[in-house]
């Protein structure tokens, strides 16, 4: 996707981990530690932000 300047030029093996890490943050940490855990209820929105986050950083538009 770099290449093809659909994400500006970024070391993407880190960019992999952030975005990764925003996902663990909200789905799999809670799950470890709380027994009864659950998805939230706005699951399809945490992960669109998620998203947006991600292409905030890195999308072809970002600024550096």
């Amino acid at each position: 996707m770099i290449r093809r300047g659909m994400l500006k030029q970024h070391d993407s093996a880190f960019g992999a981990r952030l975005g990764g890490g925003m996902l663990k943050e909200i789905f799999i940490w809670p799950a470890l530690f709380e027994a009864d855990a659950e998805l939230p209820a706005d699951t399809d929105e945490k992960i669109h932000r998620v998203i947006d986050a991600y292409l905030a950083l890195y999308g072809p538009d970002a600024r550096d």
